[in-house]
Order: structure tokens, then C-alpha cells, then sequence
């Protein structure tokens, strides 16, 4: 299991009675999963966050995207409205109310890892891989070669592949 999600909720009890109904209970517990560790330094729960927290806990999850982001910032808002209902939260403002502009969000997206590729870019990668069954890979999701599931690459057998073309 990935070790970023293998941390004990932190106040469990709170974070599974606002879980109970919800349909998107996975992500949910996924984003509780993740913040965890934070809560247990700061000593205090997600609904108890300040913004400055909120932002804290938006850096660490290293988006690639903004959307990501935006999801994992809504069900953060979600979770302190539903705690200032339930006369859990100190503060009974939220700190999310406050954000309307898409570019809050985008100062936490990752933008260190490079995600899309030109084909020069691509050929060096192929051509800088040793292994024929590396290249493989690389070459056929460029070309688009991936199947349902990715079920072409996953059955992909050694007499599919002539070095040749490589």
C-alpha cells in the first residue's frame, strides 16, 4: 500500500459519521487519508484548519492538474461546513468561502514534472532505453497502441515486437 495513505485517520470517529452518507466516501476517505499526518503535527482536525492549513495540505498532495486540486478543496469546504453544523469548528466561518478565482488553486499545482512530451522528446526517451521491452511501452502509447484497459500493452508478447521498428 502506498505509505502517504496507510496513516491513521486523525479523529476517526468525526471523519467516519460525516462519511456515512456520502457517495463519494472513497475520495473522501482518500483526501482524510492524506491530510492525516498534517492534523497530527498542527493538533487539530481538517475542520479546524485555517486557510494558511488548507494551503499547507494543498501543497502536499503534489497535483499534476488543477482539478485534483479544486476536488480535494470542495470536499475540505464540504467537510468544514458540515463540522459548523454539527457545532464542531471553533471558528463558525469557512476559510474556503472566501476563494472564487481558479488562479488560488493553480498556485498549488505541481508544475516541476513535465507531463506532456514533444516526439523528439519522445524518440530520445525510446532511443536512451536499453531494453527492447522499455521501448516498447513508450513507442505504443505514442502511437496510441494501448487497447481497453490498456489490455494490447498488458498481453503484449515478444513475437509482437520486431526490434527492427524500434
Amino acid at each position: 500500500m502506498n505509505k502517504i495513505y496507510d496513516h491513521p485517520l486523525y479523529n476517526e470517529e468525526m471523519k467516519q459519521s460525516f462519511v456515512k452518507d456520502m457517495d463519494n466516501s472513497k475520495e473522501i476517505m482518500r483526501i482524510f487519508k492524506r491530510v492525516a499526518p498534517l492534523e497530527e503535527t498542527l493538533g487539530m482536525d481538517l475542520y479546524d484548519f485555517k486557510l494558511e492549513h488548507i494551503e499547507q495540505f494543498l501543497k502536499l498532495l503534489q497535483s499534476k492538474k488543477v482539478n485534483p486540486v479544486k476536488q480535494a478543496a470542495g470536499i475540505v469546504e464540504l467537510y468544514i461546513k458540515w463540522a459548523i453544523i454539527q457545532g464542531a469548528r471553533q471558528d463558525t466561518s469557512n476559510p474556503l468561502d472566501e476563494i472564487q478565482s481558479v488562479d488560488f488553486y493553480r498556485a498549488f499545482v505541481d508544475t516541476r514534472v513535465q507531463t506532456i512530451f514533444s516526439e523528439a522528446e519522445l524518440n530520445d526517451m525510446v532511443d536512451g532505453a536499453i531494453n527492447f521491452q522499455d521501448k516498447i511501452v513508450v513507442q505504443a502509447l505514442f502511437e496510441g497502441i494501448y487497447g481497453r484497459e490498456y489490455s494490447e500493452l498488458l498481453h503484449l508478447q515478444i513475437q509482437d515486437v520486431r526490434a527492427d521498428t524500434l
